[in-house]
Protein backbone atom coordinates (compact mmCIF):
# COMPACT_ATOMS: atom_id res chain seq x y z
CA UNK A 1 0.00 0.00 0.00
CA UNK A 2 1.01 3.78 -1.04
CA UNK A 3 0.35 7.42 -0.99
CA UNK A 4 -2.77 6.35 0.44
CA UNK A 5 -5.56 9.05 1.07
CA UNK A 6 -9.01 9.06 3.06
CA UNK A 7 -10.73 12.17 2.95
CA UNK A 8 -14.66 13.36 3.83
CA UNK A 9 -17.24 12.82 1.04
CA UNK A 10 -19.36 16.29 0.04
CA UNK A 11 -22.29 16.44 1.78
CA UNK A 12 -24.03 18.26 -0.79
CA UNK A 13 -24.01 21.33 0.98
CA UNK A 14 -20.70 23.19 0.17
CA UNK A 15 -20.77 26.34 -1.80
CA UNK A 16 -21.30 26.58 -5.23
CA UNK A 17 -20.44 29.65 -7.19
CA UNK A 18 -23.29 30.75 -9.53
CA UNK A 19 -21.65 32.50 -11.80
CA UNK A 20 -19.85 31.74 -14.60
CA UNK A 21 -19.84 34.60 -17.24
CA UNK A 22 -18.68 38.22 -16.20
CA UNK A 23 -19.15 41.32 -18.36
CA UNK A 24 -16.49 43.17 -20.36
CA UNK A 25 -15.01 45.71 -18.05
CA UNK A 26 -13.34 49.24 -19.60
CA UNK A 27 -10.76 51.67 -19.79
CA UNK A 28 -10.58 54.14 -16.63
CA UNK A 29 -14.30 53.10 -15.98
CA UNK A 30 -15.28 51.83 -12.41
CA UNK A 31 -15.79 47.66 -12.60
CA UNK A 32 -18.03 45.92 -10.16
CA UNK A 33 -19.07 41.89 -10.43
CA UNK A 34 -20.90 40.95 -7.37
CA UNK A 35 -20.32 37.12 -7.41
CA UNK A 36 -23.24 34.71 -6.01
CA UNK A 37 -23.00 31.22 -4.21
CA UNK A 38 -25.80 28.67 -3.44
CA UNK A 39 -25.27 25.95 -0.52
CA UNK A 40 -23.07 25.84 2.11
CA UNK A 41 -23.07 28.02 5.22
CA UNK A 42 -24.94 31.02 6.22
CA UNK A 43 -21.68 32.72 5.51
CA UNK A 44 -18.84 32.28 3.56
CA UNK A 45 -15.51 33.96 3.03
CA UNK A 46 -14.48 35.09 -0.63
CA UNK A 47 -10.99 35.60 -2.27
CA UNK A 48 -8.98 35.71 -5.25
CA UNK A 49 -6.68 33.11 -5.25
CA UNK A 50 -5.22 32.97 -8.78
CA UNK A 51 -5.73 34.45 -12.65
CA UNK A 52 -4.54 36.47 -15.26
CA UNK A 53 -4.11 40.05 -15.48
CA UNK A 54 -6.09 40.46 -12.39
CA UNK A 55 -4.24 42.91 -10.07
CA UNK A 56 -6.59 45.83 -10.75
CA UNK A 57 -8.94 43.61 -9.24
CA UNK A 58 -10.25 43.33 -5.30
CA UNK A 59 -12.80 41.33 -3.47
CA UNK A 60 -14.57 41.81 -0.48
CA UNK A 61 -14.16 38.62 1.50
CA UNK A 62 -17.78 39.18 3.11
CA UNK A 63 -20.25 40.09 0.28
CA UNK A 64 -18.08 38.82 -2.58
CA UNK A 65 -18.14 41.52 -4.61
CA UNK A 66 -15.18 42.52 -7.13
CA UNK A 67 -14.16 45.71 -7.98
CA UNK A 68 -11.50 47.63 -9.73
CA UNK A 69 -10.82 50.37 -12.17
CA UNK A 70 -8.28 49.33 -14.89
CA UNK A 71 -5.67 51.07 -16.55
CA UNK A 72 -4.56 51.12 -20.16
CA UNK A 73 -1.64 48.80 -19.10
CA UNK A 74 -4.72 46.11 -17.89
CA UNK A 75 -6.07 46.07 -21.63
CA UNK A 76 -6.54 42.71 -23.07
CA UNK A 77 -8.04 38.91 -21.47
CA UNK A 78 -8.93 38.84 -17.69
CA UNK A 79 -8.54 35.58 -15.84
CA UNK A 80 -9.57 35.28 -12.25
CA UNK A 81 -10.15 32.67 -10.02
CA UNK A 82 -12.42 33.14 -6.86
CA UNK A 83 -12.98 30.95 -3.68
CA UNK A 84 -15.64 30.75 -1.44
CA UNK A 85 -14.89 28.48 1.34
CA UNK A 86 -16.87 27.98 4.90
CA UNK A 87 -15.02 29.82 7.88
CA UNK A 88 -15.22 27.65 10.30
CA UNK A 89 -13.47 24.73 7.24
CA UNK A 90 -11.21 26.28 4.90
CA UNK A 91 -11.18 22.92 3.23
CA UNK A 92 -14.63 23.49 2.26
CA UNK A 93 -15.68 25.47 -0.83
CA UNK A 94 -15.86 26.14 -4.60
CA UNK A 95 -13.59 27.91 -6.78
CA UNK A 96 -14.86 29.06 -10.13
CA UNK A 97 -12.08 30.43 -12.76
CA UNK A 98 -14.03 33.53 -14.91
CA UNK A 99 -12.63 35.35 -17.82
CA UNK A 100 -13.58 38.54 -19.54
CA UNK A 101 -12.12 41.43 -21.47
CA UNK A 102 -10.88 44.72 -20.60
CA UNK A 103 -11.72 47.02 -23.44
CA UNK A 104 -10.51 50.40 -24.43
CA UNK A 105 -13.84 51.24 -26.49
CA UNK A 106 -15.06 54.98 -26.03
CA UNK A 107 -17.64 55.32 -23.70
CA UNK A 108 -20.67 57.67 -24.00
CA UNK A 109 -22.63 57.38 -21.00
CA UNK A 110 -22.60 55.55 -17.56
CA UNK A 111 -24.34 55.49 -14.17
CA UNK A 112 -24.23 53.88 -11.22
CA UNK A 113 -27.14 55.67 -9.45
CA UNK A 114 -24.43 56.51 -7.06
CA UNK A 115 -25.13 60.84 -6.85
CA UNK A 116 -28.43 62.34 -6.14
CA UNK A 117 -30.74 60.48 -7.42
CA UNK A 118 -32.06 60.03 -10.41
CA UNK A 119 -28.56 61.31 -11.81
CA UNK A 120 -31.15 63.15 -15.00
CA UNK A 121 -33.41 60.48 -15.60
CA UNK A 122 -37.18 61.08 -15.61
CA UNK A 123 -38.93 58.92 -13.57
CA UNK A 124 -42.98 57.63 -13.76
CA UNK A 125 -45.23 55.45 -12.40
CA UNK A 126 -43.53 52.93 -9.53
CA UNK A 127 -40.26 53.55 -10.80
CA UNK A 128 -38.00 55.11 -7.66
CA UNK A 129 -34.48 55.61 -7.65
CA UNK A 130 -32.25 55.06 -4.13
CA UNK A 131 -31.87 51.87 -1.80
CA UNK A 132 -33.33 48.73 -2.38
CA UNK A 133 -35.21 47.77 0.67
CA UNK A 134 -37.67 45.31 2.14
CA UNK A 135 -38.29 43.15 -1.02
CA UNK A 136 -36.33 42.02 -4.29
CA UNK A 137 -32.68 42.18 -3.70
CA UNK A 138 -31.35 43.02 -0.27
CA UNK A 139 -28.77 45.65 -2.11
CA UNK A 140 -27.89 46.96 -5.80
CA UNK A 141 -25.39 45.00 -7.51
CA UNK A 142 -22.99 47.28 -7.45
CA UNK A 143 -22.89 50.44 -4.50
CA UNK A 144 -26.01 51.71 -2.49
CA UNK A 145 -28.36 52.75 -5.35
CA UNK A 146 -30.36 51.25 -8.18
CA UNK A 147 -33.74 52.60 -10.23
CA UNK A 148 -36.66 50.20 -9.62
CA UNK A 149 -40.15 49.78 -9.59
CA UNK A 150 -40.69 50.71 -5.73
CA UNK A 151 -37.63 50.49 -4.04
CA UNK A 152 -38.80 49.84 -1.12
CA UNK A 153 -42.12 47.47 -1.33
CA UNK A 154 -44.15 45.57 -4.19
CA UNK A 155 -44.91 47.53 -7.84
CA UNK A 156 -48.39 48.07 -8.81
CA UNK A 157 -50.63 46.35 -10.09
CA UNK A 158 -52.13 46.95 -13.34
CA UNK A 159 -49.30 49.22 -14.83
CA UNK A 160 -48.97 50.28 -18.29
CA UNK A 161 -45.77 50.64 -20.07
CA UNK A 162 -46.76 54.27 -21.32
CA UNK A 163 -47.27 55.30 -17.70
CA UNK A 164 -44.56 53.35 -15.50
CA UNK A 165 -41.04 54.05 -16.99
CA UNK A 166 -37.73 55.39 -16.32
CA UNK A 167 -36.06 57.61 -19.08
CA UNK A 168 -32.56 58.47 -19.31
CA UNK A 169 -30.93 61.87 -20.45
CA UNK A 170 -30.26 62.48 -24.06
CA UNK A 171 -26.72 60.14 -25.08
CA UNK A 172 -24.79 61.89 -27.97
CA UNK A 173 -23.99 58.87 -30.52
CA UNK A 174 -23.45 60.97 -33.24
CA UNK A 175 -19.73 59.46 -33.54
CA UNK A 176 -20.83 56.21 -32.68
CA UNK A 177 -20.44 52.99 -34.75
CA UNK A 178 -22.71 49.94 -33.46
CA UNK A 179 -23.15 51.32 -30.03
CA UNK A 180 -23.94 48.55 -27.33
CA UNK A 181 -26.07 48.86 -24.27
CA UNK A 182 -25.41 46.87 -21.17
CA UNK A 183 -27.17 46.95 -17.94
CA UNK A 184 -28.00 44.63 -14.75
CA UNK A 185 -31.77 44.07 -13.72
CA UNK A 186 -33.08 42.25 -11.39
CA UNK A 187 -36.57 40.54 -12.02
CA UNK A 188 -39.40 39.05 -9.88
CA UNK A 189 -42.26 39.17 -11.61
CA UNK A 190 -45.96 37.63 -11.37
CA UNK A 191 -44.62 35.45 -14.80
CA UNK A 192 -44.29 36.40 -18.57
CA UNK A 193 -48.16 36.00 -18.56
CA UNK A 194 -49.05 38.91 -16.79
CA UNK A 195 -46.00 41.24 -16.20
CA UNK A 196 -42.27 42.13 -18.00
CA UNK A 197 -40.71 44.79 -18.80
CA UNK A 198 -39.19 46.04 -22.42
CA UNK A 199 -36.25 48.78 -23.52
CA UNK A 200 -36.91 51.43 -25.87
CA UNK A 201 -34.98 53.84 -27.51
CA UNK A 202 -35.43 57.18 -29.29
CA UNK A 203 -33.73 58.25 -31.85
CA UNK A 204 -33.07 61.95 -32.91
CA UNK A 205 -36.35 62.92 -30.57
CA UNK A 206 -38.37 60.64 -32.90
CA UNK A 207 -41.15 58.26 -31.26
CA UNK A 208 -39.51 55.29 -29.12
CA UNK A 209 -39.03 51.67 -30.27
CA UNK A 210 -38.63 48.53 -28.61
CA UNK A 211 -35.39 46.94 -28.53
CA UNK A 212 -35.24 43.43 -30.06
CA UNK A 213 -31.34 42.94 -30.76
CA UNK A 214 -29.86 41.10 -27.56
CA UNK A 215 -27.34 38.74 -27.36
CA UNK A 216 -27.02 36.09 -26.18
CA UNK A 217 -31.09 35.53 -26.87
CA UNK A 218 -32.19 33.97 -23.80
CA UNK A 219 -30.34 36.74 -22.05
CA UNK A 220 -29.94 35.60 -17.93
CA UNK A 221 -27.39 37.18 -15.63
CA UNK A 222 -25.68 39.54 -18.70
CA UNK A 223 -27.27 40.66 -21.66
CA UNK A 224 -25.83 43.22 -25.01
CA UNK A 225 -27.99 45.07 -26.61
CA UNK A 226 -26.92 46.94 -29.79
CA UNK A 227 -28.14 50.09 -30.24
CA UNK A 228 -29.02 51.58 -33.89
CA UNK A 229 -27.92 55.32 -33.50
Amino acid sequence: MDDLLVELASQGNDPSIVEDLLADAYVGLPYTQRMTRTQGPVSVTWSIVGGLNHTWLSMDSASGVLTGTPSLGDLGPVSVVVRAEDPSDPSVGDERELVFEVSSAAIYFSTGFEDACPNGWTLRGDWECGTPSSVGPSTAFGGNQSLATKIGGNYSNDRLYASSNATSPEIDLTSAISPILWFRMWTDTEGQVWDGVNLKVSRNGGSFDVLTDVAPPLCQRSCRLVVTA
